[in-house]
């Protein structure tokens, strides 16, 4: 990797030594006091772990240099999504192929979040959230055939804004918008580059369906660009999902 990158490392390991730091209780300790029972049922409104699948809409898109050959690894296709998210940890992969109905290409996206919750303020039903984060993932694409393939790894930080409402007592709703940036790298080689991306999401709970456990529904959105110092790999990504699973 090349040594103008080190700083990114730098910085982000302080960050993840951070966020472990911090009791993942998603910051609602700020917001209600121990000592009464209700309150400490309503500070775990929002720790929900889930199992979904679903549906994703991929696009990958050349944007170096034209007249090269770099637009080989570009697609526009449907895949498979799965998501287990976790207080704490999320993650996620996409899978395409001729499974889903792309014959000329195949792709994988997988990815996890490390992240921490923080209010901003709130009131018994709505809370407006500062979401730290450290991310990591593995994008790959590559033609029916071809020898060769893009592979791009990352590590990236970032911080954005949600909301998080209780609808009902056995409806919640959450959303945010997450900007980050670090750096990515192709795996078995020495060049690199910087990656920004932007994902928002947005989340529909419906608790206790069956004894404790409930329903989710979600929609995802991520925007990527791979500014790489290979123009050869220099991409646009971006993805709709939407899954449906459950929660424990």
């Amino acid at each position: 990797m090349d040594n103008r990158y080190t700083p990114f490392s730098s910085v982000f390991l302080i960050l993840l030594t951070f966020l472990l730091c911090i009791p993942l209780e998603r910051g609602h300790a700020q917001m209600f006091s121990v000592a009464d029972p209700d309150n400490q049922r309503q500070r775990t409104t929002f720790s929900y772990t889930t199992l979904s699948a679903g549906w994703e809409r991929a696009d990958f898109v050349f944007t170096g240099p034209a007249n090269t050959s770099g637009d080989r690894y570009g697609f526009t296709g449907d895949a498979l999504m799965l998501r287990f998210e976790n207080p704490g940890i999320d993650m996620y992969m996409g899978v395409a192929g001729k499974l889903t109905g792309m014959d000329d290409h195949s792709y994988l996206n997988i990815g996890a979040n490390l992240f921490n919750d923080f209010v901003i303020t709130g009131t018994e039903r709505f809370w407006l959230m500062l979401p730290l984060q450290i991310r990591t993932s593995i994008l790959r694409s590559q033609p029916s055939g071809a020898e060769t393939r893009f592979q791009m790894s990352s590590f990236q930080g970032g911080a954005g804004l949600g909301v998080r409402a209780k609808l009902s007592d056995h409806i919640n709703f959450s959303t945010q918008v997450i900007p980050s940036y670090g750096f990515s790298f192709s795996q078995g080689q020495f060049f690199g580059g910087r990656q920004f991306t932007l994902e928002g999401s947005v989340r529909l709970y419906i608790d206790n369906l069956i004894g404790e456990r409930g329903l989710v529904f979600g929609y995802d959105y991520e925007k990527r660009s791979y500014d790489i110092d290979a123009d050869l790999y220099d991409y646009d990504f971006s993805s709709h999902s939407i899954t449906l699973g459950i929660t424990f």
